[in-house]
């Protein structure tokens, strides 16, 4: 589900006809994943930008970073990301003139600093049921939006419960 700028809850219902149509820009990958890029490649983009101006994202959990190149290209504007994630791991993948940082020390704490560099879109891909204090973390995005006086757009994708059944029990706790 999407809650759009005047707090309609929009269904995202991904059709046969949408996969056919956009199967050949989505990379491949789970089942679960490709209907995940098909949600980002059918969001109302310029009505994000309309409402929140250039597009400064946040990618909590962002691994290594795939989702920036994706995101600009599905959804045709000029953002800027920035992605934050535990691993130790992180290399910067993309090379290009693009406004791209990663971050691997993830802590709830961050999330101001970022708003105050101008962040309007938080999102997260599967990467909630990593977070030990996700509650916490809420919050502090709550809490940090109400003293920058700005407007936030976040879209979290979380696991469904049927994950379970594939992957057993992954990260700290599980969604349903």
């Amino acid at each position: 589900y999407v809650i759009h700028e005047n707090h309609q809850i929009i269904k995202f219902s991904p059709l046969a006809k949408d996969v056919e149509k956009y199967w050949s820009i989505l990379p491949r990958s789970t089942p679960s994943r490709i209907l995940c890029d098909l949600f980002w490649l059918k969001l109302p983009w310029n009505n994000f930008k309309n409402s929140l101006g250039r597009l400064n994202i946040l990618d909590i959990g962002c691994g290594v970073g795939i989702y920036f190149d994706r995101l600009k290209r599905y959804s045709g504007l000029d953002l800027s990301y920035t992605g934050l994630d535990v691993n130790n791991n992180i290399s910067n993948i993309c090379n290009q003139n693009y406004s791209f940082e990663l971050i691997n020390k993830f802590n709830v704490s961050l999330v101001r600093k970022h708003l105050k560099r101008g962040v309007n879109l938080i999102i997260s891909i599967y990467s909630m049921e990593h977070i030990l204090n996700d509650l916490e973390y809420f919050r502090s995005i709550h809490k940090a939006q109400l003293l920058e006086k700005k407007k936030i757009l976040q879209i979290h994708i979380f696991p469904s419960a049927e994950c379970l059944f594939y992957y057993f029990v992954h990260g700290i706790r599980q969604y349903t």
